[in-house]
């Protein structure tokens, strides 16, 4: 157990080293007390499982309210998803979620100042921004419907991969009781998080390599840091090692609530190179690259990027509309050449929350049908 937690520590820590031990406390509870459960009869998990979600949840939304990372919105639905996946009959969705939000929080806040140098809208005191729960649901909600469809199905039929702790979640026997298998329920969500974390870690972390990227559908064309579309060496980089992370955050997790997933032992050496966790990190460092690749071929093409010429910074969604209206006014009057803001790449089509919803639910689905396959 010791050796477990001491891993999970490991994960978490990996995406930023100035990780403080208040940092780790919901990962290491959550895990522990999971752990504990599967002990217990299938009656007695669920209990505990609910009060854990509702404690964790809440330290989760509370602190991302009080640090102004979320609107009131956002923290009601960082809540709300946190509970479901937190409280599902299996630690994986909890875990790739906790994984997925202290990563991206921490990603965020490395050189800050910095990014409000290159984006517009960016305040050098509150990396980030505020996140609604529009921007909350986007990067969650896949992952989230997953959790509760798992737990729907597996509480009220009780199937025997709950119940009987020899039958593991990727096992891929079908069970005529439940309507979607529960390996195709984890491939959804652990595509969705591959996805949102590669694209978050890429997007904050690419941001800084340096230099100019390159529109990802024109590469001889340089654009400024932070243009949707935009693709760098380092970018690229971080976005697989985000998908690895969080194929290590599944493994790790069915490891320790169910060692028969990738062995008899409970050694995480022998269930990191076993054959199934192998195919499962392959699996998913592929998902984040081809999701940030998706997400970027979007943002290239669908999504408006906009220059405010005299700052020199790129326009996001925190940006005041007025300069957005500004560019459109100067398209309808044809006076470009005195527009202070000037187009980059894209159509104005989707908003970035919209393209970070259909990058992930897009990923997702491959993800499981892929997974399916080779698993």
């Amino acid at each position: 157990m010791i050796a477990s937690l001491a891993a999970v520590a490991l994960l978490a820590g990996s995406a930023n080293a100035h990780f403080h031990a208040s940092h780790l406390a919901p990962v290491i509870a959550f895990f522990s007390a999971q752990n504990e459960s599967t002990r217990l009869s299938h009656p007695q998990i669920q209990p505990r499982r609910d009060l854990i979600a509702v404690v964790l949840a809440t330290y989760l939304a509370y602190s991302g309210f009080k640090k102004r990372s979320l609107s009131l919105s956002g923290a009601v639905a960082a809540f709300v998803v946190g509970y479901a996946s937190l409280s599902s009959t299996i630690c994986s969705f909890g875990a790739m979620l906790i994984v997925f939000y202290l990563s991206g929080s921490k990603a965020t806040k490395v050189k800050h100042y910095v990014k409000a140098q290159l984006e517009d809208g960016h305040d050098g005191e509150k990396p980030g921004g505020v996140r609604n729960a529009a921007q909350v649901l986007a990067n969650s909600y896949t992952g989230f419907l997953c959790a509760i469809v798992y737990r729907a199905q597996h509480v009220i039929n009780t199937p025997k991969d709950i119940t009987n702790p020899l039958t593991c979640i990727l096992d891929g026997t079908p069970d005529s009781r439940v309507y979607v298998s529960s390996q195709t329920l984890l491939l959804l969500a652990l595509g969705h998080y591959a996805c949102c974390t590669a694209d978050t870690l890429a997007s904050e972390l690419g941001i800084l390599s340096g230099g100019f990227p390159r529109l990802v559908t024109n590469p001889r064309k340089t654009v400024p840091p932070g243009t949707n579309g935009g693709v760098s060496a380092f970018g690229t980089l971080v976005s697989g090692l985000g998908g690895l992370l969080m194929g290590l955050t599944a493994v790790i997790s069915l490891t320790i609530e169910d060692s028969s997933c990738f062995g008899d032992s409970y050694s995480f050496g022998q269930a990191l190179i076993s054959a199934k966790s192998v195919k499962l990190l392959c699996l998913s460092g592929v998902a984040g690259l081809f999701g940030s690749l998706l997400d970027s071929l979007m943002g290239a093409t669908l999504q408006r990027t906009l220059l405010h010429k005299e700052r020199g910074k790129i326009l996001t969604d925190g940006s005041d509309p007025a300069f957005a209206r500004m560019y459109d006014g100067a398209q309808r009057s044809k006076s470009k050449e005195t527009a202070e803001v000037r187009l980059v790449a894209g159509f104005n089509v989707l908003s970035n929350t919209q393209v970070n919803f259909f990058s992930s639910l897009c990923t997702a689905l491959l993800t499981a049908v892929v997974g399916n396959a080779v698993l």
